[in-house]
């Protein structure tokens, strides 16, 4: 198996394993073992262990994610649509990935330094100047704080999503939870506006 095959069966591997037994459940070990690997080849891919591959997880579901969402030609009137679908598509995207997002959770909470990460991760994708772009299309004004403002939205969107999937209902329905979230986004920016 050659050096970026053996990379892809780790994550494979790993993403599966998590699926069927929970991310406590596994090992390193148990990870190369189940991906015909030498534990060896898997520290050169992921010198920190599970805690890299769960950051390439998390890398690499991020990048899949955007691809399927286009912030061009966006104005104040499409915003709406547009953010009911970016936030249904979020929320099944949770939803079909519950098993890595405990993972990415448990990790999280056992690994400090990973926690840390997530900041480089939301850089290196450049999901915040995807949200600061965003808000300057449709004209938001505090461009000073855009960045910051941008953190927040991020931030905050995910975390109710992750709550609502993974722990409680914070609402009736999926719709309901979108139409929530649209309605406190467009009231915060038209509030900013104004």
């Amino acid at each position: 198996m050659d050096t970026r095959n053996a990379k892809q069966e780790i994550i494979d591997t790993t993403i599966r394993m998590i699926q069927n037994k929970g991310y406590t459940k596994i090992s390193t070990n148990h990870i190369a073992k189940e991906a015909r690997v030498s534990i060896g080849t898997l520290y050169y891919h992921f010198p920190n262990g599970k805690p890299d591959i769960i950051k390439e997880i998390v890398k690499s579901g991020y990048a899949e994610f955007l691809e399927d969402i286009t912030f061009n030609n966006l104005t104040i009137e499409k915003l709406p649509d547009f953010l009911k679908k970016f936030l249904r598509s979020y929320i099944i995207q949770h939803r079909e990935n519950q098993s890595l997002i405990i993972a990415i959770e448990m990790a999280m909470l056992s690994e400090k330094e990973l926690f840390e990460d997530m900041e480089y991760i939301q850089t290196e994708l450049k999901l915040y100047p995807l949200i600061s772009s965003l808000l300057l299309q449709v004209g938001y004004p505090d461009k000073e704080n855009i960045d910051k403002i941008s953190k927040f939205f991020l931030n905050a969107i995910d975390s109710l999503i992750h709550r609502y999937v993974l722990y409680e209902n914070l609402a009736e329905s999926d719709e309901e939870l979108v139409a929530f979230l649209t309605d406190l986004i467009l009231s915060f920016i038209r509030e900013k506006k104004s």
